[in-house]
């Protein structure tokens, strides 16, 4: 009808103007990675896990991560407090050592709140030990698509684990080494967090 004709048309106008075009494909690859793989298994009616496991007892599993790390030499410019960063995500499962995914990270540990996605990679050791590795950029934030963020964690039973990060760009690297919780855990940090965080804004505003 008229009404679908015309909102087809804004969504061709928003996806064709400029203020879109350099974030284009970072979303579009997000959404590939992420909704595409949650689509399919949900389809398929396989199980679908809040706390990460191997192939035989996940077909997918969901991220939720909260991380506080300490720099490591040269800082990022300006008044930064500790790294803290909050992930959340979907990885699938494509054999019985690799799942593959992606993620949308808040990083709080700048000057100012940097925001973005994710490709992430996690190989299973065992049942319980695994490798995780992420690949991001921000999207939103003061160094929006300026620089990369790599990231690399031992991660036990989907609980926690030490976490080490690379951000560079701009011709300069940053590392920070911290802590890292999943699952219920990262849930929790993430939400305590953002308490406190609307609280200290309260305070200032009041």
């Amino acid at each position: 009808g008229a009404g679908d004709h015309g909102r087809l048309v804004a969504v061709a106008r928003w996806t064709g103007s400029g203020m879109t075009r350099d974030f284009r494909r970072p979303v579009i690859l997000y959404g590939i990675l992420v909704l595409a793989p949650l689509t399919s298994t949900l389809a398929q009616g396989s199980p679908l896990c809040f706390r990460g496991k191997p192939l035989r007892a996940c077909r997918a599993f969901t991220l939720t991560e909260f991380s506080l790390s300490a720099w490591i030499g040269e800082q990022p410019p300006g008044d930064n407090p500790p790294a803290v960063v909050s992930e959340i995500g979907l990885m699938l499962n494509v054999s019985g050592r690799s799942a593959v995914g992606g993620s949308f990270f808040v990083d709080v540990g700048h000057e100012k709140v940097v925001a973005g996605p994710a490709v992430r990679y996690r190989y299973w050791l065992d049942s319980t030990l695994a490798l995780d590795f992420g690949l991001g950029s921000p999207m939103l934030g003061y160094a929006a698509f300026d620089w990369v963020t790599i990231k690399a964690k031992i991660n036990y039973r989907d609980l926690f684990g030490p976490v080490v990060r690379l951000e560079r760009g701009r011709g300069t690297a940053y590392w920070s080494l911290g802590l890292e919780g999943g699952s219920g855990i990262g849930l929790l940090g993430a939400t305590v967090s953002a308490l406190i965080g609307m609280i200290a804004v309260a305070s200032l505003g009041g």
